[in-house]
């Protein structure tokens, strides 16, 4: 049984069959199933040749799988007898994109165990959103406010002076949202209070405020203190979390 169910998984990925995919896994764990080949252990077990699901997946540039299969809990970290991980075969802009994404949905939902997770899987930390934006995963953990997650990201080598596309730091996003923990959490991390935004509406109110001033005592405190209480992408993301869910849109959805 599970040789037929590893087979009609490959053959659905070859294909690129998600709904496919979808119902197999959903299978796994119904009522009457082989208690240990659950859908966890068909996700996170090499067993294919090359590996897990995922590492297939991935090395096949099978875009839409690979979102699948990391919704459904795959953890990409998981090597073959070569040592090697999905992480290791994402070799397009594309694919390693797919990998960065899930990473902002766990930060953005506050899922502390799939950040470290996928971290630990070997995702360039200080990756961005976009081009565009240039928001890393500290960016964006340090706007949802979750401390958890901004001291995983630090733990593991983030870069808490990393600037956007605007200029702007984790610190900006953590002083509009006033979160104490988190603000003080960066500046003892070695976050730079006085960097400046280089353009956009950071940029215009650093013309007439200045920069960050050093912590005094809260993250209130500083928000008082500043003229830099707007962060271009924080608000964005803060406004989308009122609004029906679109908070979102800003991530790039898994199929």
């Amino acid at each position: 049984m599970l040789q037929e169910l590893c087979d009609n998984i490959r053959t659905a990925i070859e294909h690129g069959r998600t709904d496919i995919i979808r119902s197999l896994l959903e299978a796994c764990d119904g009522e009457g199933t082989d208690p240990i080949v659950t859908r966890e252990y068909i996700l996170n077990n090499p067993l294919m040749e090359d590996g897990t699901f995922l590492y297939m997946a991935t090395k096949l540039n099978q875009g839409d799988v690979v979102r699948t299969l990391l919704s459904c809990g795959a953890d990409p970290g998981i090597q073959n007898t070569q040592g090697l991980n999905a992480i290791d075969v994402a070799t397009s802009e594309h694919m390693r994109q797919i990998y960065v994404d899930e990473l902002l949905r766990a930060t953005a939902n506050s899922e502390v165990g799939r950040v470290c997770q996928l971290v630990a899987a070997g995702i360039n930390i200080n990756s961005w959103d976009s081009v565009e934006s240039k928001n890393t995963p500290l960016h964006w953990a340090a706007c949802y406010g979750n401390k958890e997650i901004v001291t995983c990201l630090i733990s593991r080598g983030a870069d808490v002076n990393s600037m956007n596309a605007c200029g702007a730091t984790p610190l900006h996003d953590a002083v509009i949202g006033t979160d104490d923990g988190v603000v003080q959490e960066l500046l003892q991390a070695g976050a730079n209070p006085l960097i400046q935004a280089n353009k956009g509406v950071l940029f215009l109110l650093s013309e007439v405020g200045g920069s960050i001033p050093a912590y005094m005592g809260s993250a209130e405190d500083v928000y008082n203190q500043t003229s830099i209480g707007i962060c271009s992408f924080g608000t964005s993301r803060k406004a989308d979390q009122k609004g029906n869910g679109a908070q979102k849109d800003k991530i790039r959805r898994v199929a």
